[in-house]
């Protein structure tokens, strides 16, 4: 059904049109009133759950006023408990982005060391080997 309302969704209009593998208002309303109460608001949580990038954001409203206008309370949308099976189909369809705000992308920068010149390294490498030397010398001389 989703798919179907991608499909014929205009966004200048800001209604459904009704084209090849699409449907029309009336169809959504009319398949919306046949599916029980519970389901509807899965249809819209599975909806909102997709990213901007698949689906316009003023589509979604339009799933939502029509989930509305079939007798459901405008809060009960966002807020009714689900039941577990629904719990899960909905884990399904969208994974775990459910209730996460949407965000632009951020970016993480990594705290940066300072950087040693090539004469710090050196000078670490050969401590280093001196004192694996004189360890070794010691464990030579305390046979």
């Amino acid at each position: 059904m989703i798919k179907r309302c991608k499909t014929s969704y205009d966004p200048d209009t800001d209604k459904l049109n009704q084209v090849d593998f699409g449907i029309s208002h009336e169809e959504l309303e009319d398949s919306l009133k046949s599916l029980e109460e519970s389901k509807r608001i899965l249809v819209y949580r599975a909806a909102r759950g997709i990213d901007e990038e698949y689906m316009d954001r003023g589509l979604l409203s339009l799933i939502r006023s029509s989930i509305v206008n079939t007798q459901i309370d405008d809060s009960e949308v966002d807020t009714r408990v689900m039941s577990d099976e629904e719990k899960v189909i909905e884990k399904l369809v969208i994974g775990d982005k459910l209730f996460q705000p949407i965000q632009g992308q951020q970016t993480f920068t990594r705290p940066s060391r300072s950087v040693e010149t090539s004469f710090e390294g050196i000078f670490w490498a050969f401590a280093l080997l001196a004192f694996a030397v004189a360890i070794m010398f010691l464990i030579n001389n305390t046979k």
